[in-house]
């Protein structure tokens, strides 16, 4: 998972960690709460930036990139 929007309409990106950081102090946003937990890896999108589709690409591009560099979680599935 890359991207995901909650159930209030805000959408949060999956960044590596430098970027991350840069995106947050840029758009002056935060990581993503879901249910109470923090989501370590995953900002908010600003709503501003929402509307702004030329400069949003780039960090779309971005996290769909780190996701696939990521290594697959085992499976709990018996078999």
């Amino acid at each position: 998972m890359f991207t995901f929007m909650d159930k209030e309409g805000n959408v949060s990106i999956r960044l590596p960690q430098d970027e991350r950081e840069k995106f947050i102090k840029k758009f002056k946003t935060e990581l993503s709460v879901q249910h109470g937990v923090i989501m370590k890896e995953y900002v908010l999108v600003p709503e501003a930036l929402l509307k702004k589709t030329k400069e949003l690409k780039p960090y779309i591009e971005m996290s769909f990139a780190y996701a696939k560099s990521l290594n697959a979680k085992p499976t709990k599935k018996k078999k």
